[in-house]
């Protein structure tokens, strides 16, 4: 195995000629599998690595001076899946280390986030994982810019499972996972300006309280595109359609605002699908103002447990063809 990186210190030479001090360079070795990152690291090679139970994890990166770029390089992933559990292709450990500008392909996990948190993940491509591309299981971490590819339904994970509160996920594109396309189980995640298509389940599941998602595009997911369960999630400015299941569902939970998003064609798939719909009597006091929603398989809005319009949830201004009951607003 080669030397970690954290044990690599580049050495600099002065000679004295003639009393001149000349300085030869820090030399620049190597990334090689199974390597600590401490510092600030460029890739110069495709690294293609064994994982195992000995060496269960390619590279890893220990903030806050560990850093990454793969400069265009690849990591590839081999393993025996029977043994695999939360192996990764990177490791990010302590606090705000950083990976960027390459891509992972065939591991267990893609990066699995964990430390203290504030890692920053951007412009990769992670693709061909088993589990879940990125899991952040710290917090304040930074997702962005990135092309994450699953194996749709050959597998059960997650494009990316943020466990960790204040994560942020924007302006990704992630495609068939087999599961979630993003899940939300820690607080305060922001998911915006994703494009999200093609998961076996939800576009995006919401199982964390305060969750924002915002203008993200959610299309052609094996469930739902937005499936809430939790607390005081804002929902806005998303074009949801072209889910196999309903557009967006309220699946319990209280105080979620889901506001002007645009939810169309959903529920090809579904025996009772509609395009906004509460389906479980403890969704209480949600507030369902604006959204445009037409189109849909079934009914484009449905409140199953309100019959006569007269319960907590608020329905207003919302612009749709079919509804049922027919007093939704």
């Amino acid at each position: 195995m080669a030397i970690c990186i954290s044990t690599r210190r580049a050495k600099s030479y002065i000679f004295l000629i003639f009393g001149i001090g000349i300085s030869i360079p820090s030399i620049s070795l190597a990334v090689d599998c199974y390597d600590e990152i401490t510092s600030t690291v460029t890739l110069t090679e495709h690294l293609n690595c064994e994982l195992s139970e000995d060496e269960p994890v390619a590279l890893t990166i220990i903030g806050p001076g560990g850093s990454l770029s793969m400069n265009g390089f690849e990591l590839n992933c081999t393993y025996n899946p029977a043994d695999q559990d939360e192996w990764a292709g990177v490791r990010m450990e302590g606090t705000s280390g950083s990976i960027h500008g390459g891509s992972i392909n065939s591991c267990p996990d893609g990066i699995h986030a964990v430390g203290s948190g504030s890692h920053s993940i951007f412009d990769m491509e992670i693709t061909d994982f088993e589990d879940d591309g990125v899991l952040a299981e710290s917090d304040f971490n930074n997702i962005y810019e990135n092309l994450i590819i699953g194996q749709g339904l050959a597998i059960i994970g997650d494009g990316v499972d943020a466990n960790g509160d204040y994560t942020n996920i924007v302006h990704n594109t992630i495609e068939g996972a087999g599961d979630e396309g993003v899940e939300i189980d820690g607080e305060y995640v922001n998911v915006s300006y994703n494009h999200i298509s093609g998961s076996g389940q939800d576009g995006v599941e919401v199982d964390g309280d305060y969750a924002s998602i915002i203008g993200n595009t959610l299309t052609n997911n094996g469930s739902d595109g937005i499936e809430l369960e939790e607390q005081f999630a804002l929902v806005t400015q998303n074009h949801v359609s072209d889910n196999v299941d309903d557009g967006i569902e309220f699946l319990g939970g209280s105080g979620n605002y889901v506001i002007q998003n645009t939810v169309t064609n959903n529920g090809a798939g579904s025996l009772d699908p509609a395009g906004i719909v509460v389906s479980r009597v403890d969704s209480i006091n949600n507030f369902i103002i604006g959204n445009f929603a037409f189109d849909n398989f079934g009914d484009d809005l449905r409140d199953d447990f309100d019959p006569d319009c007269t319960g907590s949830n608020v329905w207003q201004g919302n612009f749709f063809g079919k509804a049922s009951p027919t007093c939704l607003k």
